[in-house]
């Protein structure tokens, strides 16, 4: 077995290695960065009319366009400008002269000061600039020297003094001066301040999506070849043609592109883009951006960007500290002579923090390695001692070639992966970044990007070849493979057709529709788009707007053609898993390792466990003695049939009894079968069960109706061989008793036979899960009025989401899923949405049907009895604050008891009513009286870079502990962790306070939330405390807007909140969740019949409650039995587990009952928000007690934390309440089980859930590889493969026929095409397979099957309807429905007098046809005459009957004469003739004594009457009924007259309750059998009682046939005298002719 499973064991651990490695490669991460940075560069339009992207670009010309008006302006678009209030200015990056905004003297370099007011008019007349420092208070500043330190004074009175040299003298005397460079100035000494002169700290880093720095670019020019044309027809026209089709951006070719030197550029061999030469220009982005603009504009002036461009390739590097991530983006531009250009966008990038050992996944990563390289050791070696072995084997093989890739694959990666990471490039990278490192790292990151799809495949390639391995191990797996090996030849052809045929319509397609649509422009794209087609996708009007003349004809050819072809498919993978599942069922089974392997180590734990068993017994049983346990059926039979929803199940034992070895025991006595066809023709035989003796074993399991599906004999459990059709016809003669008779001999006993009844539909549980399922279902319908919370909802969302925005250079049009990181955009953002969309609207309480947007005196519109309240730590502060234009219009205190934890917001001055509030859409009015509108922000805090490598140009990376802080509290986390933090320019800052840079506001944290911002209610009062905040500088991590608001209509809230997160990649994540619900959950409103819904909510809800109690009891219920079930064969403690193993629905009941719990407990804590309860007012809670503010006093606060709690225990609900109802409709699939044709689906899926599953394992193994490889190639640059979880969907929307392949397919297209049609073949022959196994299984299944119709259907439904009458009348069967009581009627037609005019002379009945040859013409003539039928009504019929009797009688009476010898010896005779009689009367008393059917209750089938009627017939015909006669005649005069009813009245026990314990039937069975005997006694005596008189007849008869019989003996003498007489006389004549004979002889003869 080892041999076996440590191949598969090292495939997988080899796979599963290469896949850690793989994810380990940080796609998902370098994705987010490409889209917080680099995505702008491809959305963003650098013409907007018509709009036009990247993609749009043609020719160099507009290529420079793209650059100017996209590249530079996006590169550079985060990066504040002088005089904006965007931080331009900072203690990291302090101003110079005439620079803003500075807040403070330390944002300015140097000596400067920061001014008020007095900056350029460019940079607005409210900018505030830095200046020089006048006036004694100026510090004096040393410059030193190569020679001596020189001392001036910063104070410059006059600016054009100090700065009017234009060199000073003394520059001379710094170090770095040259000797030969020195002034001839005198005075070298004479040092006057010139503020102009005074540079920054150090340089501004350009950041790109907030955390990631633009380290430098690259662009690299390839310039066309042009040759002289040398056509004789167009030369003149056209001199010039180009040297090839395109100029090659990737490799370099002399003979195709022109490398001349031309201006100051000379072309770098070996240098530029992927080291294919090219004129290269290196872009610092460490220059401002019109320095970048003025040298990308020197290169338009050189003719870079003229006709003669071939390609270009712009190159941007992107370091972000946070991740350690570098990344390489490649724009690449490659002109076509037809005019076109190719554009396509690489990225990649490379982590410097793969061997930090301060991280976690770095000893992961090292692990990973050594894993691989042993495993690569082992499998190298593997291969190579096979490839020795017999190397034509190995290629003869499909694995070979797979081992043989696999392997120098592998060798590949490694050199590959060890040459990047101990490159000198990759060791030795700091920052800042030289130049000459450019092309170099570019290198690294472009070879890390194919590494990881030359990964990706190999791990392709692993699992593929661990699939393969496992197939000795799982037989299922291999039953897959060897299904396709079977039909391996045909499975070629039909794929070799099958590429044929996509072949001929892609060309087809190409040539008719190419020359109009793009997807069948080439052959590559018009093959993958027949691909698309084939799986699902339509195209139907493109091709049709393309060419409308063949359109519609290639399409419907196309559709028809591949709808029937792929069937051909299904029909040989059908073909080929028959094949094998017959080979299996035929071959001998043989144990596979794996499953060798899991039994001894289930064998093992068995033992285990038993041991373990063992001694808790011992402890708990000690001195009890130890019991062995009987299984009861019986008792097993009637637990497991209270639970309505299985089938019921019976097993009767038969076996000798302890004592009596030589006792026979005849089953088929004991149960009577009644054999059905099949339903379908391969099927088995049902045998049901017709009845039972009534002293049998079998009478007490009432197993009337159920069918016998299992016989366990000899050891050997038949399920299928007894219900062999064959058998029953060849072997048993269509008797299905002689199945019975056959195991009924000693050899065979002891015997199990197992009967199986049938599902009632309507059961109590049933009904119980119906009503519970309905009354749900209605309750929620009702209370979450999904109509209208959608319409609020989307109200709102539209308010959101819609408004949009123009932005410039370049122009766009923006919105909020497009929204960047410039404060300007927010702002934006914020007036169209918030100031314009949710606060556009304010009114008065008295007049709803106006929005104001002024003041009566023209200004904006503030409340005047609401102020703003600001938190500021002293007075100076608030002064200042109260002298900013912004605040000039509010009223403003810093003062407040309780201001809700805000920093800033508006708060009552006093108490009065609330006149005004915000409106959305007219009837949506704001709930809150102070702010509609909270902010909540969360801050970052930076940590100090450590590594020397990368701080100085990135010194400082956000906190681990900074993640999803939109979603929770982030700077609590910070704050309880007791960190030093940062800002991200250096300055220490303390998270839980934070001065505002502007206002000097005093930004503290409010526990378990962040910093609180209170909005105002008008669109003024937000614009003010917004456009503060803007200028603070702050740089929040996440941002939460939340506001509520109510409509009166529906009696419904809206909680919105709309969240902010940035990532530590630059991406900023944006989300809008809106919640409508009603505060009181019964209410509805103002609709139609509102009261009446309401108070039907509410009785509901109680109805739920109870129903739901009722449902947990059932579960308790069902739980009990199986605890009464467990512990009949295993210790008690083991009925959970088998709870769960008994019926994977108990699995779902359970999962109901818990989210029942949970939908409860939600509703219960929505409406006990801040809950409390008493004895005299109930109740009592936010929820039920809330209304709204009309006036107010100066402690009225706002309740935004009981609605964001009521609203997120309402989407809990809302949730809740959606899987309940799905788990609730789903677990009526248990009850399919009562009908045949579901019943089926069910055991069909049951059956093959093991190849299902098997074929599930191989579809996701298929599906996982594929993601890996898209997400590896396509993750970075497109955001839908930029997670597993997001490739995983964008994959599987493939097999539903949506494909968004353009962008795919244009940024690789040869590896697309073939990925594509690798998953889409491989999951055509899966699913394909999957169909197999379902039609195998549901083949196998059927033959087990019952009646499969509609009409069985409904008969089902029909007759379990029984139920409502009563539990007895319940228990029947669909076999029920032909079934009719044995009553008087019927036992009259049983009898001998309906067949007294068949009787014979002879006593006998004879048979129909018979009688009526055996009727003369005569009697029949008589008969038609008087027009009688033989009813015994004419006295011809009455006459003809005695004369029968009579005849008859004598008949007997002889015939009993005859049986008693005739002995000389008359005393001899007479008691020989004694011992015959009383031999006799034994015999009969015997025959009576025996009980042929006892009391027969149940109805009975028709089948069941005719086969009574049918041996009645036959014994009348074979016996002579004459005494039975009597009998019959003597029990109908009884019947009429009604005295058996009477008797029976008279010997019926006592009632009693329906028997329910064993001891309680046992009772009952005596009774019974004590009233039989009775009721045989009766019989007997009227049986006695018949048989004298039947005698004394007979008597009559013969004496009267003996008198006749003496007559006709002396008829009979007279008659024989005569003829003696008459012979005598003969015998004389005689005599006398024979005389004259002789003479007449005596005298002829001489003659002669």
């Amino acid at each position: 077995m080892s041999s076996m499973v440590m191949p598969v064991l090292l495939s997988l651990c080899f796979a599963l290695a290469f896949l850690i490695f793989s994810y380990m490669q940080e796609t998902q991460v370098s994705a987010q960065i490409f889209e917080a940075a680099g995505a702008r560069f491809l959305n963003s339009p650098w013409r907007q009319h018509p709009k036009s992207t990247i993609y749009d670009v043609r020719g160099g010309r507009q290529v420079y366009q793209w650059l100017e008006q996209v590249l530079l302006e996006q590169l550079y678009m985060e990066t504040p400008e002088d005089g904006s209030h965007e931080a331009y200015c900072t203690k990291s990056h302090p101003c110079r002269l005439g620079e803003g905004n500075a807040n403070s003297d330390s944002e300015c370099s140097g000596p400067l000061i920061a001014g008020r007011r007095n900056c350029p008019s460019r940079l607005g007349s409210r900018r505030d600039c830095c200046q020089q420092c006048v006036g004694e208070t100026c510090q004096e500043q040393i410059v030193p020297t190569k020679e001596v330190n020189l001392t001036t004074n910063t104070s410059v009175p006059d600016l054009s003094a100090n700065c009017a040299d234009t060199l000073p003298p003394w520059l001379s005397l710094f170090a770095r001066w040259k000797t030969d460079d020195l002034m001839d100035e005198e005075d070298p000494v004479n040092v006057s301040f010139c503020p102009e002169r005074v540079g920054t700290a150090r340089p501004r880093g350009l950041m790109v999506g907030r955390f990631n720095r633009a380290l430098m670019g690259r662009i690299s020019l390839k310039r066309r070849k042009l040759l002289n044309a040398d056509s004789p027809v167009f030369s003149n026209a056209y001199g010039k043609v180009m040297a090839a089709a395109k100029t090659d951006a990737w490799s370099y070719k002399p003979t195709e592109e022109d490398t001349t030197s031309f201006g100051v550029y000379n072309y770098g061999k070996g240098g530029g883009f992927n080291r294919a030469g090219a004129f290269v220009e290196i872009l610092d982005f460490d220059k401002p951006k019109k320095v970048t603009a003025r040298q990308i504009s020197e290169l338009k002036r050189a003719g870079w960007f003229d006709l003669n461009q071939g390609s270009m390739v712009v190159e941007l590097m992107l370091w972000n500290g946070n991740v350690e991530l570098l990344t390489h983006i490649a724009f690449v531009f490659e002109h076509q002579f037809s005019g076109k250009t190719n554009v396509q966008v690489r990225v990649s990038s490379l982590a410097f923090n793969i061997h930090d050992f301060s991280l976690v996944s770095s000893y992961v990563r090292i692990f990973t390695y050594i894993v691989i390289i042993i495993c690569f050791v082992f499998f190298f070696r593997s291969q190579v001692e096979d490839v020795s072995a017999d190397y034509r084997l190995y290629f003869s093989e499909p694995m070979g070639y797979i081992h043989l890739a696999t392997i120098l694959l592998c060798a590949y990666v490694i050199v590959i992966y060890l040459t990047i990471i101990f490159s000198y490039a990759f060791l030795n990278f700091n920052l800042p970044m030289e130049t000459s490192e450019f092309a170099d790292i570019a290198e690294l990151t472009i070879n890390n990007q194919d590494l990881k799809v030359v990964v990706s495949v190999i791990t392709c390639l692993l699992f593929v070849q661990a699939v393969a391995e496992c197939t000795s191990l799982i037989p299922q797996l291999r039953l897959l493979v060897d299904s396709m090996g079977v039909m391996s030849n045909h499975l070629v052809t039909f794929f070799v057709v099958f590429f044929i045929m996509i072949l001929g319509f892609s060309l087809a397609g190409m040539f008719l529709l190419g020359f109009n649509l793009s997807q069948f422009s080439s052959p590559a794209h018009s093959i993958l788009t027949v691909v698309e087609m084939i799986r699902g996708k339509a195209n139907y009007d493109l091709i049709v707007e393309a060419d409308d003349s063949f359109g519609d004809a290639y399409f419907l050819f196309f559709q028809f053609f591949f709808l029937i072809f792929q069937q051909f498919l299904l029909t040989i993978l059908m073909t080929g898993y028959l094949k094998e599942r017959k080979r299996l069922a035929e071959s001998e089974q043989v144990e596979t390792p794996l499953r060798r392997m899991f039994r001894s180590i289930k064998s093992a734990l068995q033992h285990a466990s038993a041991n373990i068993r063992s001694r808790i017994v011992s402890l708990f049983g000690a001195g009890q003695g130890t019991r062995t346990k009987t299984v009861d059926y019986d008792q097993v039979a009637r637990l497991r049939d209270r639970r309505a929803t299985q089938q019921p199940i019976r097993n009767i034992v038969y076996e000798k009894r302890p004592g009596n070895d030589n006792d026979a025991i005849d089953i088929s006595e004991d149960v009577f079968l009644r054999a059905s066809e099949p339903f379908y023709p391969d099927g088995m035989m049902h045998y049901y069960v017709e009845g039972s003796a009534s002293e049998g074993v079998a009478q007490d399991y009432k197993v009337q109706g159920f069918r016998l599906i299992g016989i366990f004999s000899k050891g050997i459990y038949d399920r299928e061989k007894f219900r062999s059709q064959d058998l029953f016809v060849t072997k048993y003669k269509q008797n299905p008793q002689a199945i019975l008779k056959e195991i009924s001999n000693g050899e065979s006993l002891p015997v199990r036979l197992e009967f199986q009844g049938k599902v009632r539909p309507f059961s109590c549980e049933c009904i119980i899960l119906g009503i519970f399922c309905c009354i749900f279902l209605a309750f929620i319908l009702q209370v979450m009025r999904v109509v209208d919370s959608y319409s609020l909802a989307e109200i709102h969302r539209i308010a959101l989401l819609d408004n949009e925005w123009y932005e410039y250079h370049p122009t766009r049009i923006m919105n909020f899923r497009n929204m960047s990181l410039v404060p300007r955009s927010f702002s934006s953002w914020m007036r169209e949405a918030v100031f314009e969309g949710e606060l556009g609207c304010v009114s008065t309480l008295n007049d709803v049907s106006t929005c104001i947007s002024e003041s009566s005196d023209g200004n904006e519109l503030v409340r005047s009895n609401w102020q703003l309240y600001v938190h500021t730590s002293n007075s100076e502060n608030f002064l200042k604050l109260r002298s900013l234009p912004e605040l000039a219009s509010l009223d403003i205190t810093n003062t407040a008891q309780d201001a809700e934890g805000m920093v800033a917001g508006f708060i009552p001055k006093s108490a009065g009513n609330n006149e005004m509030t915000g409106r959305l859409r007219n009837w949506n009015v704001a709930v809150m009286p102070n702010n509609q509108m909270r902010m909540i922000l969360q801050t970052p805090c930076f940590q100090q870079v450590t590594n020397q490598r990368f701080n100085i140009d990135y010194p400082y990376r956000l906190d681990p502990l900074i993640h999803g802080c939109a979603s929770s509290d982030c700077m609590g986390r910070v704050i309880k962790a007791g960190l030093s933090c940062y800002t991200y320019d250096g300055d220490t800052m303390d998270p839980s306070a934070q001065t505002g840079a502007y206002t000097g506001l005093q930004y503290r944290y409010t526990s378990g939330k962040g910093i609180l911002l209170g909005l105002g209610n008008t669109p003024a009062e937000a614009k003010t405390v917004w456009d503060i905040f803007s200028q603070e500088q702050l740089k929040p991590v996440a941002m939460i807007l939340e506001f509520v608001t109510y409509n009166g209509n529906m009696d419904m809230f809206t909680h919105a909140r709309v969240k902010f997160e940035l990532q530590p990649t630059g991406l900023l994540q944006r989300q809008i969740d809106v919640v409508v619900f009603p505060l009181n959950v019964f209410n509805m409103g103002l609709t139609d019949f509102a009261n009446e819904k309401t108070a039907s909510n509410r009785a509901l809800f109680i109805t739920y409650l109870i129903i739901g109690f009722i449902f947990l009891c059932w579960v308790l219920r069902d739980l009990l039995i199986q605890l009464q079930l467990t512990s009949m064969e295993k210790p008690w403690y083991m009925f959970i587990p088998d709870y769960f193993m008994d019926d994977l629905w108990n699995t779902v009941d359970v999962v109901c009952l818990v989210i029942n719990g949970f939908v409860i407990n939600s509703i219960l804590r929505y409406l006990l928000i801040d809950g409390t309860f008493n004895l005299k007012e109930g109740f009592r809670s936010w929820t039920l007690d809330f209304t709204a503010v009309a006036a107010v006093t100066a402690s009225t606060t706002d309740s935004y934390e009981e609605f964001g709690r009521a609203a997120d225990l309402y989407q809990t609900f809302q949730t809740l309440s959606a899987l309940n109802g799905l788990f609730l409709v789903l677990r009526f699939a248990k009850y399919f089980r009562c009908v045949s044709s579901l019943r089926l689906v069910l055991a069909t899926l049951a059956a093959a859930v093991s190849e299902l599953v098997t074929i599930a394992l191989v579809m996701l193994v298929v599906l996982m590889v594929v993601v890996l490889l898209m997400h590896n190639n396509f993750g970075i640059l497109f955001p839908r493969y930029g997670t597993l979880e997001s490739a995983s969907q964008s994959l599987f929307f493939f097999l539903t026929g949506y494909f968004d392949t353009d962008d795919l397919f244009a940024a690789a297209p040869i590896f697309f095409l073939w990925i594509t049609i690798f998953f889409q073949i491989t999951f055509l022959v899966i699913l394909d397979l999957f169909v197999a196994a379902i039609i195998y299984r549901w083949k196998d299944t059927r033959r087990d099957a019952e009646e499969f119709s509609i009409t069985g259907f409904f008969s089902v439904i029909k007759d379990n309807l029984n139920f409502l009458k009563g539990s007895k009348a319940g228990a029947g069967s669909s076999e029920d429905r032909n079934v009719a009581k044995l009553n008087k009627d019927f036992w009259k037609k049983m009898g001998v007098l309906p067949h007294l005019d068949r009787l014979d002379e002879r006593g006998k009945i004879l048979p129909a046809h018979e009688s009526k040859a055996a009727k003369t013409e005569a009697e029949e003539d008589l008969r038609d005459e008087e027009g009688s039928e033989g009813d015994f009504q004419s006295v011809q019929d009455q006459k003809r009957f005695v004369t029968v009797f009579k005849k008859a009688h004598m008949e007997i009476a002889s015939q009993m004469t005859r049986e008693i010898s005739d002995v000389e010896d008359g005393n001899e005779a007479a008691e020989d003739l004694d011992y015959k009689v009383l031999q006799r009367w034994e015999q009969e008393d015997l025959s009576l004594s025996q009980e042929r059917l006892g009391i027969i209750e149940e109805p009975q089938h028709q089948q069941t009457m005719d086969q009574i009627d049918a041996k009645m017939n036959q014994e009348l015909e074979q016996s002579r009924p004459a005494e039975e006669i009597w009998l019959d005649a003597l029990i109908t005069v009884l019947e009429e007259a009604d005295a058996l009813e009477k008797l029976q009245k008279l010997f019926l026990p006592m009632p009693m309750i329906q028997p329910k314990k064993a001891h309680e039937w046992s009772l009952f069975d005596h009774k019974k059998i004590r009233m039989e005997r009775r009721l045989n006694s009766f019989l007997r005596w009227l049986q006695e009682e018949a048989r004298v008189k039947h005698y004394q007849f007979v008597r009559e008869m013969a004496v009267s046939k003996e008198r006749v019989l003496k007559q006709q003996s002396l008829v009979l003498s007279d008659y024989l005298q005569t003829l003696d007489e008459q012979i005598q006389t003969l015998q004389k004549d005689m005599e006398s002719l024979e005389r004259k004979n002789s003479q007449i002889r005596a005298k002829v003869s001489p003659l002669l």
